[in-house]
C-alpha cells in the first residue's frame, strides 16, 4: 500500500503560532468521529478528527455527487497516512477519489490545526436512503506535556514592598530567605515565570479514524417520458464530433471522433455511433476514458469509430444523439453532434435498382412471351366452376375466416396493451434477455397500477407500491431495483432468476389490490 506523510515540524508550528493573533475560526463539529482501537479512544480523540461532507440531502439515481473528506490533527508533531480514505457503502460506485490530499494549516480556537482534504465523486446505484461512512488509517506522533508542579507561595507581609527592584538594595546576600522573597516577588510581577513546562513521554500510535455522513435520499428516475435509447446518463453533457480528414476516397477508412464532456458519471455514457448505410460501412465504436483531476468539475470521454465510404460524392455523416436526464429540471432531454459533410473521391453511387428493370426481371417476361400459345389457336373455354360466384365464395370462406380471427386477435392486443406486455415479459424470460425483460416489467407495472388507481404513470414509484401494497409489492419493487442495477451497475441476471421473477410479478399483479 502506498504511504504518504504529512509532517508538522516544530519550525512550522512556531511560524503558525504567529497567526494566533488573528480572529479565531470556529471549530467545525466532526460527524460521529470514532477512533480505533477502542483502548486508545480516550487518549487521542481530541487530537484527530475526520468528517465527510456530501453537500446535499437529495440526489437522483445515477447522479455524480461531489464529496469532501477532511482530516484534522491538533497538537501533533507528525502524521503518517497509512492508506487512502475508504468509503463504506454497498449502494454506490466510487470514482475519482484524489490520491494525494490537499494540505493546509488553520488556526482553530487559537490553536494550529493540520488539515488534509480529499475530493471526489460517488454515484448511487439504487434508489432509497443511502448511508455512507469513511475510514482513514493514520499514525500520529506527539509528546504529552507533563503537568506543571504547583508551588505554594508563602504568606505575604502586607507592609512589604511589592516592587522587587525597589528592595534589591535591601537584600542580604547571605540571607537565603531574603533572596527567595525577591524571586517570588519577581515571579508575581512578570507575565511569565522562569519554569518551562516539562515534556512528557513521546507517543507514536496507529489509529483508524471514522466518520458518517448524514443520510442521503436517492430518488428513482421517472418512468414517464424516458426515451427508449436512454442508457443511464445523468447530468449535463456536451457532444462534439470531428473527422480525421475533411476529404477522402472511396473504400479508404475515415475515423470519426466524438468527445463527451460533462459533470455526470461518464462510465454510464455509451454511444451507438453511426449505423451502416448505402454511403458508409460502419464498424463498432470504441471508448477511451481520460484521467481527469477530481478537483475539476467536468470530465471527458472519447469515442472513435471507423467509417469506410462506399462511393464518391459529398457524403453526410448523420448526427449522433445521446439521451440524458437533467437532475436540475427533473426531465429527460437529449444532446447531439452536428452532421458532418465529407468530400469523397471515387465513382458515384450507381442508380437505384428500382429505376431500371434487371435482367432477371426481364427474363421471365421473355420466357412467358415465348411460351404463349399462337394467336391463331382458340383460347380454352372458361370453366363454369370458376365463373360461378357461389363456388368462389365457398372456396374462400375458410381463408376469410382465418383472416378475420387474426384481425380480431390483433385488434384485441392493440386494445389491451397489457396483454402484449405480459407476452413480452414471458418471451424475454424464456429467452434470457434481461434488458428486454426488465423494460417490459417496468412498463407493465406502471401501466397496470396507473389504470387501476387512476393516477398518472409518473406517480407509480417503488415507494408508492410499498405504501399501497405492503409485502405484496416486494417482487414489483425488485423489478425496479434490479433494472436500475443492470443499468447503472451492469449486473448480470441468470435465466432461472428471470423466470422466477416473471412468475412473482404476474402473481403480484393478479392479487394486488
Amino acid at each position: 500500500m502506498r504511504h504518504s506523510k504529512i509532517l508538522l515540524s516544530a519550525a512550522s508550528l512556531a511560524a503558525t503560532l504567529a497567526l494566533a493573533a488573528a480572529p479565531a475560526v470556529a471549530a467545525p463539529a466532526p460527524l460521529s468521529v470514532q477512533v480505533s482501537p477502542p483502548s486508545a479512544a480516550r487518549v487521542h480523540h481530541a487530537r484527530a478528527f475526520l468528517r465527510l461532507d456530501l453537500g446535499r440531502k437529495k440526489a437522483w439515481l445515477g447522479q455524480a455527487i461531489p464529496i469532501t473528506i477532511s482530516a484534522q490533527f491538533r497538537a501533533v508533531e507528525g502524521v503518517t497516512l497509512e492508506g487512502l480514505p475508504q468509503l463504506k457503502s454497498e449502494r454506490i460506485f466510487t470514482s475519482d477519489i484524489a490520491r494525494d490530499p490537499r494540505q493546509s494549516t488553520q488556526i482553530v480556537d487559537g490553536e494550529p490545526v493540520l488539515v488534509a482534504t480529499w475530493t471526489g465523486t460517488i454515484t448511487p446505484s439504487t434508489a432509497g436512503p443511502l448511508t455512507l461512512s469513511v475510514e482513514l488509517p493514520v499514525r500520529i506522533r506527539y509528546h504529552e506535556a507533563a503537568p506543571r508542579s504547583v508551588v505554594r507561595e508563602p504568606q505575604q507581609d502586607p507592609n512589604q514592598d511589592e516592587d522587587p527592584f525597589q528592595g534589591m538594595m535591601n537584600v542580604d546576600p547571605f540571607d537565603p530567605t531574603s533572596i527567595q522573597r525577591m524571586f517570588q516577588s519577581m515571579q508575581r510581577s512578570l507575565p511569565m515565570g522562569f519554569d518551562e513546562p516539562l515534556q512528557g513521554a513521546a507517543h507514536d500510535d496507529a489509529l483508524t479514524l471514522k466518520a458518517n455522513a448524514h443520510p442521503l435520499e436517492i430518488q428513482a428516475l421517472p418512468v414517464l417520458g424516458q426515451p427508449p435509447t436512454f442508457n443511464g446518463a445523468v447530468g449535463h453533457f456536451d457532444l462534439r464530433a470531428s473527422l480525421s480528414n475533411d476529404q477522402g476516397s472511396a473504400n479508404d477508412p475515415l475515423t470519426l471522433t466524438v468527445t463527451v464532456k460533462g459533470d455526470g458519471d461518464l462510465d454510464r455514457v455509451e454511444l451507438a455511433g453511426v449505423a451502416s448505410s448505402a454511403d458508409f460501412k460502419a464498424y463498432p465504436m470504441s471508448a477511451k476514458s481520460e484521467a481527469v483531476a477530481p478537483a475539476k468539475k467536468l470530465g471527458q470521454k472519447t469515442f472513435e469509430q471507423v467509417l469506410i465510404p462506399t462511393h464518391g460524392g459529398a457524403l453526410t455523416i448523420p448526427a449522433i444523439e445521446l439521451a440524458v436526464f437533467d437532475p436540475i429540471s427533473g426531465h429527460y432531454t437529449s444532446v447531439s453532434t452536428a452532421p458532418i459533410t465529407v468530400l469523397v473521391a471515387g465513382p458515384a453511387a450507381p442508380p437505384a435498382a428500382a429505376s431500371v428493370p434487371s435482367a432477371s426481371m426481364q427474363a421471365p417476361r421473355a420466357r412467358a412471351a415465348e411460351d404463349a400459345p399462337p394467336s391463331s389457336l382458340p383460347a380454352p373455354p372458361p370453366s363454369s366452376l370458376v365463373d360461378n360466384p357461389r363456388t368462389i365464395a365457398l372456396r374462400l370462406s375458410p381463408l376469410l375466416g382465418l383472416l378475420l380471427v387474426a384481425a380480431l386477435a390483433r385488434f384485441g392486443l392493440r386494445r389491451d396493451p397489457e396483454k402484449a406486455l405480459h407476452r413480452a415479459l414471458r418471451r424475454s424470460a424464456k429467452q434470457g434477455s434481461a434488458s428486454a425483460f426488465f423494460e417490459a416489467a417496468r412498463r407493465l407495472i406502471v401501466m397496470h397500477f396507473s389504470r387501476r388507481w387512476g393516477v398518472a404513470e409518473g406517480e407509480i414509484t417503488p415507494d408508492a407500491l410499498r405504501a399501497q401494497l405492503g409485502n405484496q409489492a416486494e417482487p414489483l419493487v425488485q423489478a425496479f431495483s434490479t433494472s436500475d442495477a443492470l443499468r447503472f451497475g451492469r449486473r448480470s441476471v441468470e435465466r432461472v432468476e428471470l423466470r422466477a421473477l416473471c412468475s412473482s410479478i404476474e402473481e403480484s399483479l393478479k392479487h394486488a389490490a
